[in-house]
C-alpha cells in the first residue's frame, strides 16, 4: 500500500459486536416500512432466529479465519441480509 500512497497508511478495524447487530436489527424493525405485516411476538422471533441462525453459520467459518474481526463482520453481513430479505415480504404470514 505504501507504494501506491503517498506516505504512511493507517488503518481503522470497525467490527460490530453482538450487541451492535442487535441493535442493526431493531432498527431495521422501527423502519419497517409496512407495519401492518408485523406483531410484537414477530419482531421478537425475528430477532431470536436471527442471532441463532449467524451464531450457526458462522461456527465453521471460525475454523477457517484467524481473525475474529472477520467473524463478526460476516454475522454483521448474514444479519443484514436476513433482516432485508424478511422485510421484503408483505404480509405476517410470509415473513
Amino acid at each position: 500500500m505504501e507504494k501506491r500512497l503517498a506516505g504512511q497508511m493507517i488503518s481503522v478495524s470497525v467490527c460490530p459486536t453482538r450487541g451492535d447487530i442487535v441493535e442493526y436489527l431493531r432498527v431495521k424493525l422501527c423502519e419497517d416500512e409496512t407495519p401492518d405485516a408485523m406483531n410484537e411476538i414477530l419482531e421478537a422471533e425475528i430477532l431470536e432466529k436471527i442471532q441463532e441462525n449467524i451464531s450457526e453459520m458462522c461456527v465453521g467459518a471460525k475454523n477457517l479465519l484467524r481473525r475474529d474481526a472477520l467473524i463478526d463482520i460476516f454475522r454483521f453481513l448474514l444479519a443484514s441480509l436476513n433482516i432485508e430479505a424478511i422485510l421484503k415480504e408483505s404480509t405476517i404470514y410470509r415473513r
